[in-house]
C-alpha cells in the first residue's frame, strides 16, 4: 500500500472512532443514565428583590460557600447551632422589630416552618440588633412560631452581608449557603428546588424536629447567662411593633441600599436622600440600616 492509502486508511479508522461516541449523548461506559442523577439546585435572582447588579453579584459571591457562623446574644425559643444541624436544610429568617416587612412576612413564615419541617427543614430568625431589646414582646404579638435570635453588635448580618430586610438565607444539608436574599413569596420555589436535589433520607423526615420546636417560641425563652439584651432604638417609632407604628421610619446614611418593592419588583424611591419620605412601597421591603 503506497503512502496515499495508508493515510486514507487511517483518516476512515479515526472517523468510525470518533463517529462512536456523539458529542453530548451518554455514554453508556462512562456517564451516570440521566435519570439517576438529581437536579442540581441553580439559584435565580428572580427569587430576590429588584436590585442593583452589584447587589446581586454580592449575594452570588456568597453562595455555594460554608455557611458563617453565627454571634447571637440571646434566643426566644430553643437556640439553634448550625454545626448540629448540618443534614438538614436551614432557613434563616434575618429580620427587626423595626421593619414592617419583616412583621408582615411572619404569617407565612410560620407556614414553611410548620409545612417544611417533615421533610428536614429548620426554620429559625435572626434579629438585628437595633431594635432587639423588644424582641421578645414582638415575638410575642406577632406570633412568631420558630425560634429567634438577637444578632450580636450585628456580627451575624454583617457576616452574612445582608442587603435589605426581611432577608432570607438557605443553607443546604452540607451547610452551604445556596440561597440568599430571597423574599418570603419565593421562599417556598427556593426549598422545593433544594429539596429536589437533597430529599430527606428515607425514614428521617422529621426525626431531627426537637419536641419543643412546635410550641410558640414566646413560650419559652432562653437568655445566655451574663448576657444582655442589645439596647432598645434611640428612635421610639423604630421600639415599637411596626403594626402599630404609624410614624415616619428612619432614612438610612447616604450609600445604604435601596428599598424594593415585593409585589411590583421595581425599586421604591431612594430613602436615603435627605429630603426623602416614605412612600407606600416601604411596606415591601426594608433598607438595610
Amino acid at each position: 500500500m503506497n503512502r496515499l492509502g495508508r493515510m486514507v486508511a487511517w483518516a476512515g479508522i479515526a472517523s468510525v472512532a470518533f463517529a462512536s461516541v456523539t458529542p453530548g449523548e451518554p455514554n453508556a461506559a462512562t456517564d451516570q443514565p440521566a435519570e439517576n442523577a438529581a437536579p442540581k439546585m441553580e439559584f435565580k435572582r428572580e427569587w430576590c428583590f429588584r436590585a442593583p447588579e452589584q447587589q446581586y453579584q454580592l449575594i452570588e459571591r456568597s453562595l455555594n460557600k460554608p455557611a458563617p457562623k453565627l454571634s447571637i446574644a440571646n434566643w426566644v425559643g430553643e437556640a439553634q447551632d448550625l454545626a448540629k444541624l448540618k443534614g438538614q436544610i436551614v432557613v434563616i429568617d434575618f429580620w427587626a422589630t423595626w421593619c414592617r416587612p419583616c412583621i408582615g412576612a411572619i404569617p407565612h413564615t410560620n407556614e414553611i416552618a410548620e409545612s417544611y419541617k417533615d421533610k428536614g427543614v429548620k426554620v429559625f430568625g435572626v434579629c438585628n440588633t437595633r431594635g432587639s431589646g423588644t424582641m421578645q414582646d414582638v415575638v410575642r404579638s406577632t406570633g412568631m412560631k420558630y425560634p429567634t435570635g438577637a444578632d450580636s453588635g450585628d456580627q451575624s448580618a454583617t457576616a452574612y452581608q445582608v442587603q435589605w430586610w426581611p432577608y432570607y438565607v438557605v443553607i443546604d444539608r452540607k451547610g452551604d449557603v445556596r440561597a440568599a436574599g430571597i423574599r418570603s413569596d419565593t421562599l417556598d420555589d427556593a426549598l422545593d428546588a433544594l429539596l429536589a436535589e437533597q430529599p430527606a433520607p428515607a425514614g428521617e423526615k422529621g426525626q431531627k424536629q426537637a419536641s419543643t420546636d412546635g410550641a410558640n417560641p414566646a413560650e419559652k425563652v432562653d437568655v445566655a447567662a451574663g448576657q444582655s439584651s442589645p439596647s432598645a432604638p434611640t428612635s421610639p417609632a423604630n421600639a415599637t411593633p411596626p403594626a402599630k407604628d404609624t410614624s415616619k421610619k428612619d432614612s438610612p446614611a447616604p450609600g445604604k441600599p435601596r428599598v424594593y418593592d415585593l409585589n411590583k419588583h421595581k425599586a421604591a424611591p431612594d430613602p436615603s436622600a435627605p429630603t426623602a419620605k416614605p412612600t407606600e412601597t416601604d411596606k415591601d421591603a426594608a433598607p438595610n440600616p
